[in-house]
């Protein structure tokens, strides 16, 4: 099978499309967003305002509000550091309105997000957080969605980290932690898994392969994948981790590869890939 280099996704320069994908719904929600294409905001302030006071009476909740704006309630302390708003925090949350209706939630699960593009709100309000502790932030509807709306969010603050090297790797190691996995970690931060070790050669870094595959997140959200018979390219014209992950199989072998955004698209996001080398070309 023939492919377009420049537009698949294993390519060095990533797809634009591939790109704009998010992993799901939750960072559609909390990343950072524009007001509607020009159009002036109207101002929520004063209706805001006394909609957050009602919602902490009424749930009898004392609340510090910062320079910003932002409210926040301290639930558990933690015992560790303060991140600051150029840290990737990995967090469990659930974002409603003050009617308790929720919108976005990670399900108990940790998530990933760089501080710098977050909502304003949530890039200013989790700082407010030792690692460790957990609590609420509440916020008017110009730090958040500009749609009039105030919104709550529960927020664990699990972790957080100076790079994306070293979220993606706890991000990778919860994964296999959480799937019950054995993986190999490289020098480059690559992990791979070899479930069927094939009965052919290993390909070298330069060869020409077919490789039938699938791509996920690690919220098994699938951004792509081959037919069953695979695709042809060469190793040496697609993203790092599959130039160095796939020599690591034999010919007719399968199994994981599970690499971090140094080795992909550069966009903070941890990829999975099934793999199977059906031959080496």
């Amino acid at each position: 099978m023939e492919i377009n280099i420049k537009n698949n996704i294993f390519t060095r320069v990533p797809k634009i499309d591939a790109m704009k994908k998010n992993i799901s719904i939750i960072l559609s929600l909390l990343l950072l967003i524009s007001c509607t294409k020009n159009e002036i905001p109207k101002d929520y302030t004063e209706q805001n305002e006394q909609e957050i006071i009602s919602y902490l009476e009424e749930n009898n909740l004392t609340a510090i509000k910062d320079e910003y704006g932002i409210y926040y309630v301290i639930e558990e302390e933690g015992n560790g550091d303060k991140p600051i708003n150029t840290n990737i925090v990995k967090i469990n949350f659930e974002g409603s309105y003050t009617n308790e209706e929720v919108f976005a939630s990670s399900d108990e699960k940790s998530a990933y997000f760089s501080l710098e593009k977050l909502i304003t709100g949530l890039a200013y309000g989790i700082p407010h957080f030792n690692k460790g502790g957990s609590g609420k932030i509440i916020l008017p509807s110009s730090l958040a969605f500009n749609d009039g709306s105030v919104v709550v969010f529960d927020i664990e603050l699990q972790d957080f980290f100076a790079n994306y090297i070293d979220a993606n790797d706890d991000e990778i190691v919860d994964y296999l932690a959480d799937k019950n996995l054995t993986a190999t970690k490289t020098d480059s931060g690559l992990y791979y898994l070899v479930e069927d070790e094939g009965v052919g050669e290993n390909p070298t870094n330069t060869d020409n392969v077919t490789v039938a595959y699938k791509g996920y997140y690690t919220n098994e959200s699938v951004f792509d994948e081959s037919t069953v018979s695979g695709i042809a390219f060469n190793l040496d014209e697609v993203i790092e981790g599959w130039t160095e992950g796939i020599p690591y199989f034999k010919e007719g072998g399968s199994g994981k590869l599970f690499i971090p955004s140094t080795l992909g698209y550069d966009d903070g996001l941890v990829r999975v890939f099934d793999v199977r080398l059906i031959s080496i070309n």
